[in-house]
């Protein structure tokens, strides 16, 4: 079966799915109490000012190196060892130095590809290479850097934030992606200005690693893609009326479709289960991301099944269908080829509860009170230290790199 045929098959598996999933709040996860929380806000504001201050720092020595990493998985440890996470305990048995070296040398390339590029933009690249490492570890592949993995991520700012511009027009958004399956499809193209120029590096480094011919499939994903993002375009292009457009299945093509790239990019081949495991977890990560941005898709208009009824219904029962959906997907995932593979199930599942957890305190004013009250129970910090999380992190950041006379990233 091809891939396009595969993927529409998936497609309506997730579907079928999704709305068999209950929409009653079903958990099984312990509370996090008051004083936990305060704790817990304690050690990760400690264990983000050592992160920081490492990461910031740019050794060459090889020896420099290796005690930088050192003491970056030393700070992990500690951090994780006095913590009232979930899957704290479990964490430091998967997420170990391989990881830490992925994201190095990561960070390394993006300056080397790109010295303009913001801390933010690196960060949303990011991650995406955590995505395909986690995916990696699930599978029993090395936990490996790769330029393939480099340019698929780095496309996440190159073009998901060009076609999310307000200030764009929808036309010349559909120009560029019609120069840009050209190029996916193989056709040698220039760009017509600087930032369409890298996005073609990017699928350079790609085709490096991937023969076209031998590895059809790499390519093909990335076309189904743009084809999801393109039918996007399209509706946001136009006024519609409830159930007209099937925003579902747009959100469950364009998330399942970005990790199935994900997946073939650790060396090109995947099993039938591996290919519904990431078509999954990409639609999963979709609809945490649209919980996440139901401000920002509302002012700019752009729809999702959480934006379409956010301020109109309360968004209880739409969060409980996720909730339950991402426990039903991983605890019947059967792709897993890991040591303690049902650690490493717990660790995706609750990374993504908390990403849900977290989106509903952000945005609570979209729930009811009584809702909000029940799931601030499992958060691991106060409502008030979510608030301003984002916004102290960025100050945290900021006066480092004033400190070390850093102007870029």
């Amino acid at each position: 079966m091809c891939l396009y045929s595969r993927a529409k098959d998936l497609k309506l598996f997730y579907k079928e799915l999704w709305w068999r999933s209950n929409c009653d709040l079903c958990l099984d996860i312990d509370y996090v109490d008051y004083f936990d929380k305060k704790r817990n806000e304690k050690e990760f504001n400690l264990f983000l000012d050592d992160f920081l201050n490492n990461m910031m720092e740019f050794p060459k020595d090889d020896e420099e190196k290796s005690n930088l990493k050192n003491r970056c998985m030393e700070n992990i440890k500690d951090f994780l060892s006095k913590v009232d996470f979930y899957n704290a305990k479990y964490i430091e048995n998967h997420i170990d130095e391989k990881f830490f070296e992925s994201t190095k040398l990561f960070i390394e390339n993006c300056k080397i590809f790109d010295d303009k590029l913001t801390f933010e933009d690196i960060g949303q690249a990011m991650r995406n290479l955590w995505i395909v490492n986690i995916l990696q570890k699930a599978f029993g592949q090395n936990v490996q850097f790769t330029k393939a993995i480099f340019g698929y991520s780095m496309l996440y700012p190159y073009t998901d934030n060009y076609l999310d511009n307000p200030l764009i027009s929808i036309e010349e958004k559909s120009n560029f992606n019609k120069r840009f399956l050209k190029r996916l499809e193989g056709a040698k193209l220039n760009g017509i200005c600087e930032h369409e120029n890298k996005v073609y590096e990017l699928i350079e480094e790609i085709e490096r690693v991937f023969e076209r011919e031998e590895h059809k499939n790499v390519y093909e994903s990335l076309i189904i893609i743009l084809n999801a993002q393109q039918q996007g375009l399209i509706n946001q292009s136009k006024k519609s009326i409830p159930y007209e457009n099937d925003i579902l299945g747009i959100s469950i093509e364009k998330g399942g479709a970005s990790v199935l790239a994900d997946g073939y990019l650790i060396n090109g081949v995947l099993n039938e289960l591996q290919e519904e495991f990431v078509y999954g977890y990409g639609f999963l990560l979709q609809l945490c991301d649209d919980i996440q941005d139901i401000e920002e898709d509302l002012e700019n208009n752009h729809m999702t099944i959480i934006s379409q009824i956010a301020g109109k219904y309360p968004l209880d029962l739409i969060v409980n269908k996720l909730i339950n959906f991402t426990s039903e997907f991983l605890d019947k995932s059967e792709c897993f080829n890991c040591e303690k593979e049902d650690e490493l199930k717990y660790i995706i599942k609750t990374n993504c509860l908390m990403m849900i957890f977290f989106a509903v305190i952000k945005n609570r004013k979209y729930f009811s009170k009584k809702y909000v009250k029940e799931i601030k129970k499992y958060v691991p910090f106060t409502n008030r230290f979510i608030d301003k999380l984002e916004v102290n992190i960025k100050k945290k950041v900021k006066k480092l790199k004033e400190n070390l006379n850093i102007d870029k990233y």
